[in-house]
């Protein structure tokens, strides 16, 4: 999952809609993407840094674990 900082601007998301790197996909819900890539995130192309660059904005990735992990802490608070 990639956070973005804010909601990027809709002329940025459309360009990005046009671009495509499969096996990999993705999901953009507001100011979350959901990531899918098969070959290793290693070696994604949609990585955190393609985010940020094509959307100027801030972002930041985690494994499903991980988000998972801070879900159950933020619970216990």
């Amino acid at each position: 999952m990639t956070f973005l900082s804010g909601l990027p601007d809709p002329r940025y998301v459309e360009e990005i809609e046009k671009l495509s790197f499969p096996p990999e996909e993705y999901v953009m819900a507001e100011d979350t993407i959901y990531l899918f890539s098969p070959n290793g995130y290693g070696k994604a192309k949609l990585n955190n840094n393609f985010f940020e660059q094509k959307l100027k904005v801030g972002a930041t990735t985690r494994n499903w674990r991980t988000v998972n992990i801070l879900y159950e802490i933020e619970q216990k608070m």
